[in-house]
């Protein structure tokens, strides 16, 4: 007898049939769309378990669905059919208490003793805890009452007259006070002062580290991660040269160039050379072909990525390829029948600061 067969008869039952037709939907779309043709006596508990966790219907289906499949198979085992029982029965739902007997029961319960007060600490014990790292942070600093959590506005007063014309300011500051003595970070991005502000809070640094100091401290954060991406790049760009030398097959090469090494370069272009779109489009299409260039007339080159920024330094350095001109005509061709369209947006999000 399969599970849908079992669903069919559990429906006939009078005992039964409200509750079965009330839950048929949802035992369609859990257990008996994928379930319902198997035999229950080979379906195991597991199996129960794994299709009610894998199924996509919404929570209030699968709920219900559980509920029937569980009085489904008590319903088989009293009737004498060889079926597995789920190991979590469905659990009644108490009642909510009333405010009535909320309110009772907390007058009944005794007070906790109030925490003993803190000693105010003396001036040189504040001193010397902004000089110790692993005190300096908003829940272990002194503090008299509630701990400072500092605040993040945006900075917009007045920087002087130039030219006729007031100029105001447009960044961000963070600020805090520790121990009596007011601390301040200033950054163009929200996003940074908010990073300052949770590595004071949680001990990483100190307020009196400087803005340099901060900065090493972001760029080693992700260093590792960031020189295994370069390794296995590296790697796999050689891979790609080892199997075009032997079969003579470009074609890996040109689509790793259009989908992943070309939009690595508009985003070098447009973050770290500040090149404008126009420029951008052409220096990664010439740096492109010099790369094909190179590849096609049988010179190694081990890492795509490293030679295609070097060129586009040059680019940044002399303002031209000036030896575009001597890559081959096939060369070119190819590059020119390369969809670039998507460099344009990663420009515009990367000058953005989108990503």
């Amino acid at each position: 007898m399969t599970l849908k067969q079992l669903f069919e008869e559990f429906g006939h039952d009078p005992k039964w049939h409200n509750m079965a037709l009330s839950s048929a939907k949802a035992m369609v779309g859990v257990y008996l769309r994928k379930l319902g043709n198997n035999d229950i006596d080979k379906l195991t508990d597991f199996d129960y378990e794994l299709q009610w966790m894998m199924s996509e219907q919404p929570e209030g289906d699968k709920v219900r669905a559980k509920a029937c499949l569980h009085y489904l198979l008590e319903w088989a085992k009293g009737n004498g059919k060889c079926v597995a029982q789920i190991e979590h029965p469905i659990k009644k739902v108490e009642k909510k208490k009333t405010l009535a007997q909320r309110m009772k029961e907390k007058q009944s319960e005794p007070l906790p003793p109030p925490p003993p007060p803190k000693p105010k600490p003396t001036a040189d014990e504040m001193m010397n805890s902004l000089c110790e790292k692993s005190i300096v942070n908003m829940y272990d600093s002194f503090h008299v009452g509630k701990p400072s959590t500092g605040t993040i506005y945006h900075d917009t007063a007045s920087h002087g007259i130039k030219s006729g014309r007031r100029i105001f300011k447009d960044c961000w500051r963070a600020e805090i006070t520790i121990g009596g003595q007011r601390y301040r970070h200033r950054s163009k991005d929200r996003l940074d002062c908010e990073e300052w502000l949770k590595s004071l809070k949680e001990g990483k640094i100190k307020p009196t580290d400087n803005k340099a100091d901060w900065w090493r401290m972001e760029q080693r954060k992700d260093e590792a991660a960031r020189i295994d991406e370069i390794i296995v790049n590296a790697a796999e760009e050689s891979a790609m040269l080892y199997e075009y030398h032997q079969t003579g097959d470009i074609s890996r090469i040109n689509d790793y160039l259009v989908k992943r090494l070309l939009p690595h370069m508009a985003y070098y272009c447009a973050r770290s050379l500040k090149f404008g779109k126009q420029r951008m489009m052409t220096a990664s299409r010439q740096a492109a072909a010099l790369l094909l260039t190179r590849i096609t007339a049988g010179k190694p080159v081990m890492n795509f990525t490293a030679t295609c920024k070097r060129m586009l330094r040059v680019h940044k350095e002399r303002g031209n390829f000036f030896y575009y001109e001597n890559a081959p005509e096939p060369v070119k061709m190819m590059v020119n029948k390369m969809d670039l369209s998507g460099l344009a947006e990663v420009w515009k999000v990367t000058k953005d600061r989108r990503i």
